[in-house]
């Protein structure tokens, strides 16, 4: 059984994060069709409704569950005695800035998301 250590912990679990996500919006192109159909966003184009889906999965359960695997998965390494204290933070302000970037750009802007 191969143990994973540091670094290489880190890898595994940004390459995990990526290819959920490269899924996710794999997803929403070839099925989009279906998605907007059944939506019932009105007003908006074609472009609109995908950027508008998009943001409603980050900032939804996906995001919030994808979070909170994330969570646990620091519990076990730090259970393990493999977690470090960067590996942490970068998971943490991760989480911090997918669902706290709707709020950013209120702020920033003024404007609702």
């Amino acid at each position: 059984m191969k143990v994973y250590q540091g670094s290489n912990f880190s890898q595994i679990i940004t390459k995990a994060f990526g290819f959920v996500l490269f899924c996710t919006v794999t997803s929403l192109l070839f099925f989009a069709d279906q998605t907007f159909a059944q939506s019932g966003i009105t007003g908006l184009t074609g472009a609109e409704n995908l950027i508008k889906l998009i943001t409603d999965s980050l900032r939804g359960p996906i995001a919030k569950g994808v979070s909170l695997i994330a969570i646990v998965g620091l519990g076990f390494a730090a259970w393990s005695g493999r977690l470090t204290g960067a590996l942490a933070v970068k998971i943490i302000v991760g989480i911090v800035i997918i669902l706290g970037a709707a709020e950013l750009i209120n702020l920033v802007t003024g404007v609702a998301v």
